[in-house]
């Protein structure tokens, strides 16, 4: 008898799990602005207009912003050099507030980071949110790595996150002078 009770049981648990798993999930709120200002709240501060929709971690060069209309903006060099730490929008007004000293790089699983030195004109475009291709000479060694930062306090280095395979293959190549080919900004 007990043996049958403990079968029921655990067809009773088996059949309430089940039924849980089915059921809809309830929406994840959207995430906490961190401190990110509303357009609203930005009025009436000084800024600067971006010229292009910039993702968290970008940085900021004096190309990217342009002057307001109704004001006079802080001096540039308050904004060049920093990391934009809120979502920005092209046209969006961009504030003090929005921007960071440091980049905070997050790690997607299963992703690993890859410092990728920049030279030339490389160093004064490439920038966060943006996909690239790296090319040893005409072969593509890697397609659509992802540029999770630009570091330009010494040298300029770009954060690319790979998979495991990709970097393998890039700490393989050291020293090899890629090509990059920009693929889209994400």
């Amino acid at each position: 008898m007990r043996i049958v009770v403990f079968i029921l049981w655990m067809l009773a648990l088996m059949a309430g799990a089940w039924k849980i798993s089915r059921r809809p999930g309830r929406p994840h709120p959207a995430p906490a602005s961190a401190g990110c200002l509303t357009a609203q709240q930005k009025k009436g501060l000084p800024h600067w207009i971006a010229v292009r929709a910039m993702p968290p971690n970008w940085l900021v060069r004096a190309a990217d912003l342009v002057k307001p209309q109704d004001g006079n903006p802080p001096a540039i060099a308050e904004f060049a050099g920093k990391y934009v730490a809120c979502v920005i929008a092209a046209g969006d007004s961009l504030v003090a507030a929005d921007l960071a000293t440091t980049q905070l790089i997050p790690v997607e699983k299963g992703k690993l980071l890859f410092p990728l030195p920049l030279f030339g004109a490389d160093a004064d475009t490439l920038n966060a949110g943006q996909l690239i291709g790296l090319f040893d000479g005409t072969t593509e060694v890697v397609g659509g790595a992802e540029v999770a930062a630009v570091d330009c306090r010494a040298a300029c280095v770009a954060w690319l996150q790979l998979s495991g395979p990709e970097r393998q293959l890039l700490d393989q190549k050291k020293g090899t002078a890629f090509r990059l080919v920009l693929r889209s900004v994400k």
